[in-house]
């Protein structure tokens, strides 16, 4: 699952994971300063800090789900800055994320296989019509 959290300034930022409503992790990085751009990680988290060319910051958090979840669990983002009235907290599924892979899993394989193969065909139709071309201007020259 991912929380992205981006274009936000002055870089004071939380964020956190929740599992059924107990924490599993938190991140303020006023305390924990990353550099220009630092992975942060856990053993089942992956934190991006980084510094946008515009002077403005994201925050990436990748959290890995085993993917033999046997139970629905519920997942909550939860991100607070000092621009923000009230927190904002996203709400996941463990059967959500397991569809969505599937999905892009099925779309992956699609576009690996397939698009090759779509462009091989292009270059011979190309090929193909640059040599009539060409054979035509040759009969052409030769009369």
């Amino acid at each position: 699952m991912l929380c992205a959290t981006e274009g936000f300034y002055p870089a004071d930022l939380k964020q956190a994971w929740l599992r059924d409503g107990e924490y599993i992790s938190y991140l303020n990085t006023s305390l924990q300063r990353p550099n220009y751009e630092e992975n942060l990680s856990t053993s089942h988290i992956n934190w991006t800090f980084k510094n946008n060319t515009d002077g403005s910051y994201s925050l990436m958090s990748y959290l890995h789900l085993s993917s033999n979840i046997a139970e629905q669990v519920m997942y909550f983002c939860w991100v607070n800055h000092s621009t923000l009235i009230e927190p904002i907290t996203v709400i996941m599924s463990s059967d959500e994320c397991t569809e969505t892979e599937a999905e892009f899993t099925g779309i992956f394989v699609r576009c690996i296989v397939v698009g090759p193969i779509f462009g091989l065909l292009i270059c011979t139709a190309l090929f193909i019509e640059i040599y009539f071309q060409h054979l035509n201007k040759s009969r052409q020259t030769s009369l």
